[in-house]
């Protein structure tokens, strides 16, 4: 069985578009998908996105002659999904097709009951840190209090929505 590192580098070695190499974001990816490749977090084997959005993610990302077969799971998908989707949609950077996908990704990792780095199967915050300061640097730019990324989004949801939603944190002791 490979280890994460090896996968991370098999998936980052691989052919990509040229649109996926010039993007910051595409190791965030790998790290995602390796995530769910080693069964970590919580998301499902289409890491949230539909299958147009996994077609392309695997043809313009990460162009293998056989994708890797990502372990799968039922996600209860939360009622605010679409609305933490469209919140951090609205700060994104406009760079990438990936940020999109990565606000789906983001928002589905919330149903999670642990840090949402971990929810997401990333590596640790700091790649989570990475990924929205690189997608939603107007977002992450609010954070000023260094608050968890998952309590921070679910905050700025009830400020913008006057909604009254907490976010899933039953293993987190924070």
């Amino acid at each position: 069985m490979q280890t994460r590192d090896q996968i991370y580098d098999d998936l980052l070695n691989a052919p990509a578009d040229s649109r996926a190499l010039d993007d910051p974001l595409r190791a965030i990816l790998a790290s995602l998908i390796m995530g769910r490749i080693c069964g970590e977090g919580v998301l499902p084997a289409s890491l949230g996105l539909d299958a147009v959005e996994l077609f392309e993610l695997w043809n313009i990302y990460f162009v293998l002659p056989k994708p890797p077969v990502l372990p799968d799971q039922t996600v209860a998908v939360l009622h605010e999904w679409q609305y933490l989707t469209n919140l951090l949609i609205a700060y994104s950077a406009d760079e990438s097709i990936s940020e999109k996908w990565l606000a789906k990704i983001v928002a589905l990792g919330c149903v999670g009951n642990n840090h949402l780095w971990c929810d997401l199967g990333l590596a640790n915050r700091n790649e989570l840190t990475r990924l929205l300061t690189t997608a939603f640097p107007r977002f992450a730019h609010k954070n000023t209090t260094d608050t968890k990324w998952k309590k921070f989004i679910y905050h700025q949801y009830c400020i913008t929505s006057d909604g009254n939603a907490k976010p899933n944190c039953k293993a987190c002791n924070d």
